[in-house]
């Protein structure tokens, strides 16, 4: 008797909660995910019949019901392919850059990325504020900065997720990393933080 187990998808159940969470991906998305493997097993697990039937749900009810099937995921996947979705989103203008910053913002301070990946996002929420504020930078400047971080994550999809593992190899590989490249992002923190300090000391009339 075909059932599929669930557990086998803790990542894309992962992806698919926080991406509710987001306003990344519509519900409807999940259902359908759910109503697929409903059509090809004979015994359909419960969590798989509950996301069926969660239409009529709010998004808070379904994130909360796939939580509570997959408690805590600690792998750095689900958030790397969060950033391949960003950058489709961002790409094809879903989604304004204000919102990517700010989902970026939460990614670095609240999941297990990799410390060389923070180090590409250290910051961006900063440079944003003031760039809208006409203080310093430019809108177009980070948007492409942001554009150009989340190109790494670019082949991520959620149709794809029986490939994920290879990509997540080529990216692991592709993530800048050398004591050189620490440090200039170091010295561009430091110069950002010394410049942001200063403009806070600003009058303005």
């Amino acid at each position: 008797m075909k059932t599929t187990n669930p557990k086998n998808y803790i990542e894309l159940l992962e992806v698919y909660r926080l991406g509710l969470t987001f306003g990344l991906i519509d519900k409807n998305e999940i259902i359908k995910w759910a109503d697929k493997i409903i059509e090809h097993d004979e015994l359909p697990d419960n969590i798989i019949l509950d996301i069926s039937l969660s239409g009529h749900q709010k998004i808070s009810d379904i994130v909360a019901m796939i939580y509570n099937y997959i408690g805590e995921v600690n792998s750095i996947l689900p958030i790397r392919v969060i950033m391949g979705i960003l950058y489709l989103e961002l790409k094809i203008g879903r989604i304004p850059i204000d919102k990517v910053i700010e989902i970026l913002n939460w990614i670095t301070y609240n999941t297990v990325l990799s410390e060389n990946e923070k180090y590409l996002l250290y910051g961006l929420d900063d440079y944003h504020e003031l760039a809208i504020n006409d203080k310093y930078g430019d809108i177009d400047e980070i948007e492409k900065e942001v554009s150009d971080i989340l190109d790494l994550y670019k082949n991520f999809r959620l149709d794809n997720f029986e490939e994920w593992t290879k990509i997540n190899e080529v990216v692991e590989i592709n993530i800048p990393f050398s004591p050189e490249s620490i440090e200039r992002d170091s010295r561009k923190i430091l110069s950002f933080n010394s410049i942001l300090n200063r403009i806070k000391n600003w009058k303005f009339w």
